[in-house]
C-alpha cells in the first residue's frame, strides 16, 4: 500500500542489511542506524534518514526522494540523482569512504539536487560524473585517494579544504 511507512531500527544498536539490491517504489521508510551494504534505488518511494548513524553502497535516488533530514551519513558506493524527477532533500554532509573508485553524479546544481557538504576520506577516487555540483557548505578533501572533477564545475558555499597529501584534480 502506497501510504504505509515502514520504519527500521537496530535494537540497542545498528541495523545491517546485507541481502538482495532495494528498490523502493511508492513507499516511505525511516532509517535509523542502518547500514546497507547493497544497492539501494528509489522508484517513486521516499527515504528518511533518522538519525546521523546511516552507511549506504551506492544510491540511485530515480524519481523518488532522499531525505537526509538534515543528518550527516556515508557511501561506500556512488550516488546518482540523475533521474529527471529524483530529489535530494535536507541535506547534511556527505562522506565518501570506500577503497574501491567512486561517483557522484547530482543530476545537476538546481533545487534538489544541492548537496550541503561533501567529505572525501577514502583511500579509492572519488570523481563527478554526468553534472555539475553545488556544495552549499563546506568540501573537505583528506583521503589518500584522488578527487576528480571529472571535467564538471564544482562550487563550494563555505570551507574549501584538500589536505596535505591528498590528490585534487
Amino acid at each position: 500500500n502506497s501510504t504505509n511507512t515502514v520504519t527500521l531500527a537496530g535494537s540497542g544498536g545498528n541495523f545491517t542489511y546485507t541481502g538482495n539490491d532495494i528498490s523502493y517504489n511508492a513507499n516511505s521508510i525511516t532509517l535509523t542506524s542502518v547500514t546497507y551494504q547493497t544497492n539501494m534505488s528509489l522508484g517513486t518511494g521516499t527515504v528518511v534518514l533518522g538519525d546521523a548513524n546511516d552507511s549506504f553502497q551506492s544510491i540511485t535516488v530515480g524519481t523518488g526522494v532522499f531525505n537526509a533530514n538534515s543528518n550527516n551519513f556515508s557511501m561506500n558506493g556512488s550516488w546518482d540523482n540523475s533521474a529527471a524527477g529524483g530529489t535530494y532533500s535536507n541535506p547534511s554532509t556527505t562522506t565518501f569512504n570506500n577503497t574501491a573508485a567512486q561517483t557522484i553524479n547530482s543530476g545537476g546544481t538546481g533545487a534538489g539536487h544541492q548537496f550541503a557538504g561533501v567529505s572525501h576520506t577514502g583511500s579509492g577516487s572519488l570523481t563527478l560524473s554526468g553534472n555539475p555540483v553545488l556544495l552549499t557548505a563546506n568540501f573537505s578533501n583528506s583521503g589518500t585517494g584522488a578527487f576528480s572533477l571529472g571535467g564538471q564545475n564544482m562550487t563550494v558555499g563555505g570551507t574549501f579544504n584538500n589536505s596535505a597529501g591528498a590528490v585534487f584534480t
